[in-house]
């Protein structure tokens, strides 16, 4: 007890007598004491026995505590005074407070409060199927929240089997989540009647019938596919082949049904006449048609047989009938054609000359055959001049045929004559040929007019020829072999300049073996113990037929001083040259002039293509003899006689 005299039981031990003492002064000063005793008793022990988590749909629970006989109260009147926990409330308002207070007979008194968690129970949703009939397909009825079991009037799946039966049925789908709590859902199934549609058999009809009612039980109900909506079938519309036709009965509170049938439509007899054009000479035929066996009218007679020579030319009509063995029947009515023998007629083609090109002759109507000189599709190839009777026969489709004959006649050739002429020499000069008759026309290595040159012909046989054409077209020709030698030209070799000291020395010239003259011997021998200058010699050379001579000066220097080195003297190689003619420069610099000089003195233009310090010329196209090449480079003129040989 605190000094203003406030006992405060809980620091004690219960079951413990406290002294308490009461100490005061009276008016006279005096002290006065007063004590008492208090006891402490021991509170009860409460306890609540454990409860939840519970599920909101697990009904009223009944909750425990220790000592028994005590009163309830909680959260919501959640509980009554018994201990009946009931969350009216649902777990939106969890956990719910409940506690328990109870007063021993001592009238001491204690409670307990405890907290009761209250789950969400799961709340399947069925998803109620359609109204089915008995023919319908197994149908699965569909629930949320997945992962649920079924029971009842279907299987563990929610799987329902129509063919059951018509009636009602049930199912409850029940799902528990992970805290244990569960929650159903009912399904609710109907299954209707099905009164069941049935058409009668029809058919099969043949394309050209009438329309046909089909009949089909319950009555009123709907046709439907190639019937129209009364139930009748036109085999002329629907055409030949098979027509799904369908009936459809419904009653208030069933299910529909429908009947089906294929009805076949035959085709009429397809009839073909064969045949039907003949020619006007038979005295009897036969038509034929297709299919066979059937009955003939008109123009023809029992059997299919006609008289074309006493119908005569023309159309005539005819008539076919047949029924096939699905007894539908067919009549076709047709003409005949009797024609009159076909009409031969020759087209005049170009004239036949005397062993010249194949032609092919012509005839109307085409498609015959030739006989008579030609091949059978009318191919001459003409050979000597004569006459020629070809036959042309024709025959048409229908085995009318006629012939006729036509002259061919193959001309002969004109016969020109060349006048022979030649040997030539390669050096000579344009030759004029000659060829009679005039007029004709010049080919080979000829020039026009029949002119000939023998410089820029080949050496040897060379065919030139003269053709002639007469006033028909026809064209002979002559021939002749015209021969060119050749004339070797002269080339002279690198002959000084000489020494007036270097004594006696051979002049070259090609081609070798002919024959020197002027200053020079007659083999070429040449006397440098002279007074220095220049001296003419000649050369002449024969192949015994063709000729050729050349005129060089040779210079004779005094040679008493110490002579410069002139570069005018180029090395050319090989000499003499046949296609390619290689010189050497100096230096590798770019040349800025090159000149070819014939003999001659003329000009000529020649390809070359230099590479780095020389040059390489292209000879292959200019006649073989003597040149002088002139090389401008850098400057300077270099400049060399050389030879070329063919």
């Amino acid at each position: 007890m605190d000094t203003a005299g406030v006992f405060d039981p809980s620091v004690g031990s219960a079951g413990s007598p406290y002294t308490v003492t009461y100490a005061w002064n009276d008016t006279l000063g005096n002290p006065l004491v007063d004590s008492v005793q208090i006891v402490v008793l021991a509170a009860p022990i409460v306890q609540i026995d454990s409860a939840g988590p519970l599920c909101e749909n697990v009904g009223a629970q009944q909750l425990s505590a220790s000592p028994t006989g005590g009163i309830w109260d909680g959260d919501l009147g959640a509980v009554d005074p018994s201990g009946l926990f009931n969350p009216i409330f649902g777990p939106q308002f969890s956990p719910y407070a409940v506690w328990y207070s109870i007063t021993d007979t001592n009238g001491c008194s204690a409670s307990d409060t405890l907290l009761i968690e209250v789950l969400t129970s799961p709340l399947p949703d069925v998803i109620e199927p359609l109204v089915l009939c008995p023919y319908d397909s197994i149908v699965q009825v569909m629930a949320t929240p997945p992962g649920g079991s079924w029971s009842g009037d279907v299987d563990g799946q929610g799987n329902f089997d129509p063919s059951m039966g018509s009636g009602a049925y049930w199912g409850l789908y029940t799902v528990t989540d992970t805290n244990g709590c569960s929650g159903s859902s009912p399904a609710t199934i109907t299954v209707l009647d099905a009164i069941q549609a049935q058409l009668s058999p029809a058919g099969p009809f043949c394309a050209d019938a009438a329309d046909a009612f089909l009949w089909a039980t319950p009555f009123f109900g709907t046709y439907g596919g190639a019937a129209d909506s009364l139930g009748y079938f036109s085999p002329q519309s629907a055409g030949p082949g098979q027509h799904l036709v369908t009936y459809t009965y419904t009653c208030p509170g069933c299910c529909p049904t429908t009947d089906s049938l294929l009805l076949t439509v035959n085709p009429l007899p397809e009839l073909q006449l064969i045949d039907s054009v003949l020619c006007a000479d038979l005295d009897t035929a036969y038509l034929s048609a297709t299919p066979a066996g059937g009955s003939w009218g008109g123009s023809a007679q029992s059997g299919g047989l006609v008289l074309p020579t006493q119908l005569g030319p023309g159309l005539h009509p005819v008539s076919y009938s047949y029924t096939d063995s699905s007894g539908c029947a067919n009549v076709l009515l047709d003409s005949i054609a009797v024609r009159p023998r076909p009409s031969i007629g020759f087209t005049s083609g170009v004239p036949f000359c005397a062993f010249g090109p194949a032609d092919t002759l012509i005839a109307t109507p085409a498609g015959g055959i030739w006989s008579g000189g030609v091949t059978p599709e009318g191919v001459l190839t003409p050979g000597a001049d004569t006459t020629l009777i070809i036959t042309y026969t024709y025959g048409d489709s229908i085995s009318c045929t006629a012939s006729r004959d036509t002259v061919v006649q193959v001309h002969p050739l004109p016969a020109p004559l060349l006048v022979p002429a030649g040997p030539f020499c390669s050096s000579d000069t344009l030759v004029q040929l000659v060829a009679v008759p005039s007029g004709g026309t010049w080919n080979g290595a000829i020039g026009p007019g029949g002119i000939f040159d023998p410089m820029n012909a080949a050496v040897g046989g060379n065919t030139v020829a003269y053709s002639l054409t007469d006033t028909l077209g026809c064209t002979g020709v002559d021939s002749i072999l015209v021969v060119v030698v050749d004339a070797t030209p002269v080339v002279f070799g690198m002959n000084g300049p000489y020494c007036a000291n270097d004594g006696q020395v051979v002049l070259t010239a090609f081609p070798p073996g002919g024959v020197w003259g002027g200053a020079a011997g007659p083999d070429g021998g040449f006397d440098t113990d002279v007074t220095p200058g220049e001296f003419l010699v000649t050369y002449f050379y024969s192949n015994g037929v063709c000729a050729s001579e050349a005129t060089d000066t040779i210079t004779v220097d005094d040679c008493t001083f110490i002579r410069e080195r002139v570069a005018e003297e180029l090395l050319a190689f090989p000499l003499p040259a046949d296609q390619l003619l290689t010189v050497t420069l100096r230096e590798a610099a770019p040349i800025s002039l090159l000149t070819w000089t014939a003999a001659s003195g003329r000009s000529m233009e020649i390809p070359f293509v230099q590479q780095q310090d020389r040059l390489q010329l292209d000879v292959s196209g200019i006649p073989s003899g003597t040149y002088w090449v002139l090389v401008e480079q850098a400057g300077r003129r270099y400049r060399a006689r050389v030879l070329v040989a063919h």
